[in-house]
């Protein structure tokens, strides 16, 4: 994001004052990087105005704040108004609300107030800092930092105002302990046990605990890793509270854990009788018998189960996953368009309420959300009406799941679909766009091939002018590609682990000094991680003979001992012919779900790449896998010369 430097218009003080809740003669506005707030303390219930400069355009920012309560965040979008000068707006902070942060991007680019964030505590009327605000802070800091570019506080220094707001206002600890033992374990784990053990002290110091105050204890227990104490108390908890929220949810483990499908339906009658059937739970339950049903082939009561929901929505992601699963399988083709075709309707339906929307999401979020699965579920819909023979009708619902055209599958779909329409230029137009854009496929390669040649075949000179087209769009993929690594490159401190690997050899990083060390992330249980694999593979093969590049496969966040965990790894990469390196991270304990290396690169999801240079700096980190190998392959071939440039 371009940036320009905040300048106070005249009145703009005045105005400030004028607009705040409380009246003041001073000026008590405050400038952070961009951001002019009209009261540098705000206080809950009073009403913001912001002011944010940059010569960005409105249409281009992004703008949402973060109120929090407690440990509990809540986003709300900005509406800006142009004033010509700067993006204007007035914002309300609810009563109840403890923190404010705020977020400003354009094109996905974080303005992160040069890595400071935008992050202030809130105040009383008489000036001092609102109960839990810093405990707040603490916790957005934990949770949302990275995701605001802020590297200037440590998770130390984060978890420290979380303490400090604990020890100063012990009647905070009811509220944030689980949040805080979550935060606090994998960074201290000797903390985090004598905090809980206190906790459960406390609560077992009452004579007479309430339900909610017996349901902290067992949550207690269960971060303690004390089950046999556990389980006990769920059963002191039920019989005392036959009505309360463990036993539904206790009622609702059982429905899961039983295999015998008349048990789940037995299950399910007494769950109503005993709680009603407006209760959310009993939706999922319904959706559980449902799914039982299609496994049967029993069709017709899989349909009686989906309609007779409280809630539809929560059924849209089931009703796509068995309508995609017996359209891969040609089954049932009917039945699969009703359970689509009801996945897309029901999308369309929130999407005209957002109103309902999760407290989770602010209203922009909530409804790109519901626009990103309407697409994948209109790819779906659409190969069903293929595979029906409704090709025209297929299109037009391709045509809405393409979105940005990042997708290689749902690209490939369409340009099917579209061939088998014989709209041979409209192929070719959006082949190659797929093509320079670097989201295309060998398929959509020769899906652009075919279709030039079919519109130019009475041309002798096309296969000549054919090659020359791909040339020219795979060279523009390849600076697109190689812009879009320059910009993301980095340079941060690299860990440096040692890690055994399948032969039993330890693998360090500091003997890997002077290299392009890429390290890959990875589970046996992760979808995503193997899919990328056939593409990894290519590139080990790629740099077979280029001792300057070492590729890493660091196997993390699988359970069992470490022999398990190796063994099951060694049968996984034998299995599949895999020649990599791979290497086993270990716990921080035994039976830890914390991995020291994964949590020393701070490896949020997998599949992660991290790709160190020749300075022993990590330069680049990539998560996710988005289907595309030979962009994949293309990314670390660029990234290894640019490294050594």
């Amino acid at each position: 994001m371009k940036k320009t430097a905040s300048v106070l218009v005249a009145g703009f003080a005045m105005c400030f004052i004028s607009c705040k809740n409380t009246t003041s003669n001073a000026d008590t506005s405050k400038t952070m990087g961009l951001l002019q707030l009209s009261n540098g303390t705000p206080t809950p219930g009073d009403s913001l105005l912001i002011k944010y400069s940059s010569d960005t355009k409105m249409a281009d920012i992004e703008a949402l704040f973060y109120y929090m309560v407690q440990d509990k965040p809540y986003p709300e979008d900005i509406h800006f108004k142009d004033n010509k000068t700067d993006l204007e707006a007035t914002i309300h902070i609810p009563d109840s609300a403890t923190a404010l942060t705020f977020l400003f991007k354009n094109d996905n680019k974080i303005d992160d107030n040069k890595e400071a964030g935008y992050v202030l505590p809130l105040y009383t009327e008489d000036q001092q800092r609102v109960v839990g605000s810093g405990a707040s802070m603490g916790l957005f800091y934990l949770q949302r930092a990275k995701a605001h570019g802020i590297t200037t506080v440590a998770k130390d220094s984060a978890l420290t105002l979380i303490q400090k707001d604990l020890e100063e206002h012990p009647e905070l600890n009811n509220e944030w302990e689980q949040t805080y033992v979550r935060y606090l374990e994998p960074h201290n784990q000797e903390k985090a046990k004598k905090y809980m053990e206190a906790r459960i002290a406390h609560y077992n110091s009452i004579s007479t605990p309430t339900e909610k105050e017996y349901n902290s204890l067992v949550r207690l227990h269960r971060l303690n890793r004390d089950k046999t104490i556990q389980d006990s108390l769920i059963s002191v908890v039920v019989s005392k509270f036959p009505m309360g929220t463990l036993a539904k949810q206790e009622a609702n483990y059982a429905f899961y854990k039983t295999k015998e499908l008349d048990e789940k339906k037995d299950i399910l009658k007494a769950y109503e009788a005993s709680f009603g059937k407006e209760i959310r739970e009993r939706d999922y339950m319904m959706i559980g018998l449902a799914q039982e049903a299609i496994k049967e082939k029993d069709y017709e009561t899989a349909l009686a189960y989906f309609n007779d929901l409280n809630d539809p929505s929560k059924a849209v992601g089931t009703l796509n996953n068995v309508a995609w699963e017996l359209v891969e399988k040609g089954e049932k083709l009917d039945f699969a368009e009703k359970l689509s075709k009801r996945s897309l309707d029901l999308i369309s339906e929130n999407l005209h309420h957002l109103d309902k929307k999760p407290t989770y999401l602010s209203r922009n979020q909530y409804k790109n959300s519901l626009e990103a699965n309407y697409r994948i579920y209109a790819d779906t819909y659409a190969l069903i009406l293929f595979k029906q023979g409704k090709v025209k009708e297929a299109i037009s619902y391709q045509t809405k799941a393409i979105g940005d055209g990042k997708s290689t599958d749902v690209n490939e779909r369409y340009l099917d679909f579209l061939m088998a329409d014989e709209q041979y230029n409209t192929v070719v137009q959006k082949a190659s766009e797929f093509v320079k854009n670097n989201a295309a496929t060998e398929k959509i390669k020769e899906a652009l091939r075919q279709s030039y040649m079919q519109i130019n075949k009475e041309d002798k000179a096309a296969k000549a002018n054919f090659a020359t087209l791909l040339t020219n769009l795979e060279a523009a993929a390849r600076a697109t590609t190689l812009s879009e690594i320059k910009a993301k490159l980095i340079n941060e401190e690299a860990y440096n682990f040692s890690l055994q690997n399948l032969d039993g050899k330890e693998v360090s990083l500091a003997s890997l000094k002077g290299k392009t060390v890429i390290l890959d992330f990875w589970a046996i249980w992760c979808g995503p991680c193997k899919a990328s694999f056939p593409g990894m593979q290519q590139a080990v093969d790629n740099f077979k003979d280029n001792s300057d590049v070492v590729f890493l496969f660091v196997n993390t966040m699988e359970n069992g001992s470490f022999d398990q965990r190796k063994d099951k790894a060694d049968k996984f990469i034998k299995d599949n012919n895999y020649t990599f390196n791979v290497l086993i991270d270990q716990p921080d304990a035994e039976g830890s779900r914390n991995f020291i290396t994964s949590k020393n690169y701070d490896i949020s999801g997998i599949p992660t790449k991290i790709i160190i240079g020749p300075n022993g700096k990590i330069r680049y980190k990539s998560v996710g896998y988005h289907g595309n190998n030979a962009k994949l392959v293309q990314e670390l071939e660029l990234l290894v010369e640019v490294l050594k440039s």
